[in-house]
Formats: C-alpha cells, sequence, structure tokens
C-alpha cells in the first residue's frame, strides 16, 4: 500500500513553527518559515508577522535589509507598532543611542495604550542606561504600575538600573521579592549572579555555581555557568569545573532531543558552548576537530565569527606567528579603551577588551596568538614585553585629561566595588577573596595603581613609562589617542593604513 502523501502545514501552523523557532533562537530556520508564511498571505494585512521575519533578518546581523523592511511597515502601516518598534530595536543594535532614544519616545507617544508599553519604556530606560541617565531610566520605571505581574525584561532593566546606580542590595531584594526569582533562565541567573559579585559575595555565588552545575539539564544555563567560572574560581579549581561543565555537556549530547526538547535551549548553545570549553582548556586539536566536524551556527555575533577566527589562527603556519601585525591599546582603565576597542572591531579587527568572550578569562598570554587586538590593562602592564615580542606590533596609548581621569576612575571603585577613595581601594585590594578574578585582578591593580601614592601619580607614572619606552623606538610604533579631544577615524585609520568608515566614530560609556 502506498503512504499518504505528508499534508503541508496551515499558515497557523507555520506561524506556530516559526515563533518557536525565534524562541529557541533557530534564526535561519525562523527565517525560512517566515518566508514561506509570508509567501501564502497578503503582506498588507499581516504587519506583525513582517515585523517578526524583520526582527529574525536583525537578529541575523543584516540591519540594513531589517531597517528596509521596518523602514517600509513604517511607511505603510503607521497605525501598527512594529516597523516603529523595530526601528528603534535596530538603533538599540547599532548602539547609536540617541537615536534609539528619539525612536522609543516615538513608539510610546504612538502606542500609549499598548500592553507592550512596560516592555518598551523598559527599553527606552536601557536606552537611557547607556547614556548615563541612570536617574531619568529609574524614573521611568517607577511611572510603571505596580500591580500584577511584572514583565521579565521590565525586572531585568531595573535590576541593572540597580546595580549602575550603585545600589547592588536593593537589587536583591528586588530580584528575591519577585515572582521571577525562582526561573531557571541565563537572564535571570546572570543577573543574580552579577549581583552578588557587585555585593563581594563569592562564596554565596560558588555555591549557587556549584548547584546549577549539578543540577540543571538546560544548556543555556550550563552556558550561563561557564561564563562566570573565570571570575570565581582559580587554578585546578577553575579546570575542574571546566572538566565537569564538560562531563555534563557529553551526558546531555548523549540523551539527545529529550532534553533539548524540554529545555528548549537556542540550538547554537551546543554548537558553541563545546569549542568554548575546549579552549578554555587549550586543547586545540579537539577544538579544531570540533568546528571542522560542526562548524558553529547561529548569527554573527554569537561568537560564531569569533570562533571561526580562532580557528584560521590556530591552522596558521607557523603558530604562533610573532611577526603578524597586532595593536595593543596602552592606556589605563577610563581613558577611552572601550571606545578603542570598538572601533578597532569596525574596522574588522578581531579585539579582546579586558577578557576574552570566549573563555571569559582575563586576557594572558594564550591569548596573544589568537586575537588581533588587545585593551585595557591586561594590555598595558606589560607593554614593553609585548614590544619585544611581536616585531611587527604597534600601540595605542589612551589618554585623558588627569583631573577628569582621576574623577571617572574613583566612580568606577565606588559603583562597582563599593569604595571610597584610593587608600580604601588601596586596603581592599590586600584582602582575600574580595575581588571577582582573583590574584590575577589583585595583580594588574596593584602593579599599575597601588605601588603609588595615588591615583595622579598612579596616572603620571604610566604616562612617564610610556612615554620614556617609545622615545627612541622607530616611528609608526605608538599613537597617543584621545578620544576626550576629538581623535577619531582620521587619526587611527592613517595610524593603521585602513579606509575610514562612513559611519560616526563610537563613544563608549559615555556620560553627559
Amino acid at each position: 500500500m502506498n503512504a499518504l502523501p505528508a499534508t503541508a502545514p496551515t499558515v497557523d501552523e507555520s506561524v506556530s513553527r516559526a515563533r518557536l523557532a525565534m524562541q529557541r533562537e533557530d534564526w535561519p530556520v525562523a527565517l525560512s518559515i517566515w518566508n514561506d508564511v509570508l509567501s501564502r498571505v497578503d503582506h498588507a494585512v499581516q504587519p506583525f508577522w513582517e515585523g517578526a521575519r524583520a526582527r529574525v533578518l536583525m537578529e541575523l546581523g543584516q540591519l540594513d535589509r531589517a531597517s528596509r523592511e521596518f523602514e517600509r511597515l513604517r511607511r505603510d502601516c503607521s497605525n501598527q507598532p512594529p516597523g516603529f518598534v523595530g526601528l528603534a530595536q535596530v538603533a538599540t543594535r547599532r548602539r547609536l543611542w540617541p537615536q534609539a532614544l528619539a525612536a522609543w519616545d516615538e513608539v510610546l507617544a504612538r502606542f500609549p495604550k499598548s500592553p507592550d508599553l512596560p516592555v518598551w519604556t523598559a527599553a527606552r530606560a536601557s536606552v537611557l542606561l547607556e547614556l548615563g541617565r541612570t536617574a531619568d531610566a529609574e524614573q521611568a520605571l517607577r511611572a510603571l504600575p505596580t500591580q500584577g505581574p511584572k514583565p521579565l525584561n521590565v525586572l531585568l532593566t531595573k535590576l541593572r538600573m540597580l546595580i549602575a546606580s550603585g545600589r547592588p542590595e536593593e537589587a536583591l531584594l528586588e530580584l528575591d521579592s519577585s515572582e521571577h526569582r525562582s526561573l531557571e533562565v541565563p537572564a535571570v541567573i546572570e543577573k543574580r549572579l552579577d549581583i552578588l559579585l557587585c555585593l563581594q559575595r563569592l562564596g554565596d555565588a560558588r555555591q549557587e555555581l556549584g548547584r546549577l552545575m549539578g543540577s540543571s539539564n538546560s544548556p543555556a544555563v550550563l552556558e550561563s555557568v561557564f561564563n562566570f567560572i573565570p571570575a570565581l574560581l582559580e587554578g585546578w579549581e577553575r579546570t575542574r569545573a571546566w572538566l565537569t561543565l564538560l562531563d555534563r555537556l557529553n551526558a546531555l549530547e548523549s540523551r539527545g532531543s529529550e532534553v533539548l526538547s524540554t529545555a528548549v535551549p537556542p540550538p547554537h548553545t551546543l554548537g558553541s558552548l563545546r569549542p568554548r570549553l575546549l579552549l578554555a582548556l587549550r586543547d586545540y586539536q579537539a577544538y579544531l576537530h570540533t568546528l571542522s566536524d560542526t562548524p558553529p551556527p547561529g548569527p554573527p555575533g554569537r561568537h560564531r565569527d569569533s570562533l571561526i577566527a580562532v580557528a584560521e589562527a590556530l591552522r596558521e603556519s607557523p603558530f604562533p606567528n610573532y611577526h603578524k601585525l597586532k595593536i595593543f591599546g596602552i592606556g589605563l582603565s577610563k581613558t577611552g579603551t572601550t571606545t578603542l576597542a570598538r572601533a578597532l572591531r569596525e574596522l574588522g579587527f578581531q579585539v579582546l577588551d579586558w577578557f576574552n568572550p570566549l573563555t571569559r578569562e582575563l586576557m594572558c598570554d594564550d591569548d596573544l596568538p589568537l586575537f588581533d587586538a588587545f585593551t585595557d590593562t591586561p594590555a598595558a602592564t606589560g607593554f614593553e614585553r609585548l614590544y619585544n615580542l611581536f616585531s611587527q606590533s604597534v600601540f595605542i596609548y589612551t589618554v585623558r585629561p588627569i583631573d577628569s581621569w582621576k574623577q571617572s576612575i574613583l566612580q568606577h571603585w565606588r559603583r562597582h566595588y563599593g569604595v571610597n577613595g584610593f587608600e580604601h581601594a588601596r586596603r581592599e585590594l590586600s584582602l582575600p577573596d574580595r575581588f571577582h578574578y582573583g590574584r590575577q585582578f589583585r595583580n594588574l591593580r596593584q602593579s599599575l595603581y597601588f605601588n603609588h601614592s595615588s591615583f595622579e601619580a598612579a596616572y603620571l607614572a604610566h604616562d612617564r613609562r610610556v612615554r620614556n619606552f617609545f622615545q627612541d623606538k622607530p616611528p609608526g610604533r605608538l599613537l597617543e589617542f584621545n578620544v576626550f579631544a576629538g581623535d577619531g577615524w582620521p587619526k587611527l585609520c592613517g595610524f593603521l593604513d585602513r579606509p575610514t568608515p562612513s559611519t560616526p566614530f563610537p563613544w563608549e560609556n559615555r556620560k553627559p
């Protein structure tokens, strides 16, 4: 007897499948399904479905194409929110904060009675936080109704606001009193661990880490655990945690779809977590074997590009290549190092800023052959050795007026570590188990700052050290860069011999 032909899914069934794929962050599959759905219906009456497809394009990194689709929806369906919301999301994704704020303001003004108002308000508040307007973000969140369940992203934005304003105790109380407090999803888990780190409750954070590692069947949660291991564990304890996590991952993979269907993880998680673990364990052969078997899925920006770039570096001959161009940003923290890192990424370099986003460790010697550029204090601490190690290395010295730098570095220590003043910070640094990343963090801070008499003395000593070292070096090896004085693409691209981008020069962590 011949088998009956399979029945094609209805439009409603396909829409459900597309939404499930989006929930699982399986963006290529979601795009394929949405394309099929929209080929079978009248586009003019389905702006929300078209908006969903445009969002998938955004998640796949196709921001220009997504922006065009959102613009069309904004023009043709001006009485519906998808186009307006989508343009606000694209501006946010591009980190164009003033433009994003204006776009969210328009969304809230046009659709003040939408049930999505709390979600949009939280998105706008997140932009305000990026602009340094913490008080305005808090005011916006306070204006939301207090009755009824609070959407998760509203809670997360409020927690972020409380942390940014130096109130981690309030953040922990807010989380523990929320209906989402026991929700074991990455966003909640990572925010709780962030808060415990801010409170210097490292023992509690380690206990939570161990519990999750031993009990969770979700690869997405295990990836969150992986992200915090280097901040909380050192030496053999760190290595043992990675090996335990690898065993857990092997067990989950062997159980197959039964676990995956219940945990509903992003499908890229299993594909990216394994090579990240192998890279952390320095098992380069297994890392390359894993990527050659199954290239990491997922959109650009979800570690995919970095995983592939590291694999290409490992395959180079010779490895390591000490004659390859390396870029080192050797300014102190709060001199524009984050801005420099983002600018270098926009120029096409693989950049480590402070830590390795694949292994989540602070930058170390093992990273040097694998990436192109390095910024922040791990690069600034030993720049002389880096100069002698890589014959084609170039150095970018980010500077800032010393008075504003001192104010910023004091605010940084106060907000993130709860200390007031240089001497207080020095005393706290001498205490065991006080700061994340353990001895490596303390060593970096001690060598750059606290072997001096004050923050001003530390800044001046580093400045003399840089200038004295490079005064007799060949021209073209050092660039002094002052984003606070207006330095931007022309100066940076001229130094690196790169074409000047058409986009505005970034300025990260800018305060009003």
